[in-house]
This record gives structure tokens, C-alpha cells and sequence, in this order.
């Protein structure tokens, strides 16, 4: 019997990481389609685009997929105890089972903590716009920034403009219109070089 619950204990850590690995590939999915939808301003079209979209709108969204996805791990061995009749199975597997409800709620707040970064960046975008004579300057102005900055929030504040660029009202379309001129102007400055807002293809550097 220890020497099959072992072997359990290991199917399991391996089980937990191996599904851990493959959320984490489709999270990254989900982010690379949603983030390509709204840099060519693209309303999010695919299943993985749209729950990224929805995954980023709120902290508590975020922090619960991260618990649910972890503590599945959890309800496996208890599944398992309930198999084979024995609650000594959870007992002598306490220690895997606290191990992994403590990375589930590290992992929640690491993403919470993301995710929060990213409505924070948003919402003094939205503010700077709002406190601009015209919105078109307080846009060219952000942009103008953010093309000499270095600052390591410059992949949040990128993200920020593409997702108020989505909304249908006099600052989304300030800000799309203000993004596709200055796209225009480095093209021309570039002469066929590649301008710094030619990495906005591949999406600002979030990490989410």
C-alpha cells in the first residue's frame, strides 16, 4: 500500500505540473490572440481571444481561474481517497496537499497582482486623457512618451491605449486614429527601417 500511494504521490506532483504546464501554454494562446486582435483593432473574435479580454477586466476574475486551476490537483487525491475507501490516503498525502493549495494561492495573487498592474495602467490613461484640452494631443502625447521611455510599466501603458482604442465613443477613436498616425509618420521617418512601433505586431510585454 506505500509503495502504490508513493507512486500515487508522484503521479500526482507530475499530473499537477504537466496540467499546469499546458494552462500556462493556453493562457499564452489566449494572450498572443487577444493582443494581436487589438493592435490590427480587431474586436476579440476566437473562444481564447475573448476569455483573455475577460480574464484582464477584473482582479477577481484573474485570481479565481489561478485558484480553480491549482486546486484541481486537490481534488484529485480526494477523488482518489474516496476510490479506495481510505482516508489515510489524504492523511499521509497532507503535506502534497498543502504544497499545492500554498503554490495555488502564490499563484493567485502573483496574478491578481498582474492583472491589477494592467486596470491601473488603463485607468491613468483614461485619466490623462480626460484631463487634456483635446483628446487627440493627450493620445500624441502618451504616445510620445512611451517612444522615449524606458520605463518597464511602457508594455502596460501600450496595452492600455489598444484596449480604450476597442471602445466606440470620441476617446477610443481618438486614440486609434492618433496610434495609426504616428504608425504613419515613423514609417515615413524609417524608410523602409523597421520604427519602434513596428514591434507593436507582436504585442506589448504583458505577463499575464
Amino acid at each position: 500500500m506505500q509503495l502504490l500511494l508513493d507512486g500515487f504521490a508522484w503521479l500526482i506532483i507530475f499530473a499537477a505540473l504537466g496540467f499546469q504546464f499546458v494552462w500556462m501554454f493556453i493562457i499564452r494562446k489566449a494572450r498572443d490572440d487577444y493582443v494581436r486582435d487589438i493592435t490590427h483593432f480587431r474586436e476579440p473574435s476566437g473562444s481564447l481571444s475573448r476569455y483573455y479580454g475577460w480574464r484582464v477586466e477584473s482582479v477577481g476574475r484573474a485570481a479565481s481561474e489561478s485558484l480553480v486551476v491549482n486546486l484541481l490537483a486537490i481534488m484529485a487525491v480526494v477523488i482518489y481517497a474516496i476510490v479506495v475507501g481510505s482516508i489515510d490516503v489524504i492523511v499521509q498525502l497532507f503535506p502534497l496537499i498543502i504544497l499545492i493549495g500554498v503554490v495555488a494561492i502564490v499563484g493567485a495573487i502573483l496574478v491578481a497582482r498582474r492583472v491589477k498592474n494592467l486596470i491601473e495602467a488603463r485607468k491613468a490613461v483614461e485619466q490623462r486623457l480626460e484631463e487634456a484640452e483635446y483628446l487627440v494631443e493627450g493620445a500624441r502625447n502618451i504616445i510620445d512618451d512611451l517612444l522615449t521611455s524606458d520605463s518597464d510599466s511602457k508594455g502596460r501603458v501600450w496595452f492600455a491605449l489598444f484596449q480604450i482604442a476597442q471602445r466606440q465613443d470620441k476617446m477610443g477613436w481618438s486614440v486609434r486614429d492618433t496610434i495609426l498616425e504616428k504608425e504613419d509618420e515613423i514609417t515615413e521617418q524609417s524608410a523602409g527601417k523597421e520604427g519602434e512601433l513596428d514591434t507593436i505586431d507582436e504585442g506589448p510585454g504583458i505577463e499575464t
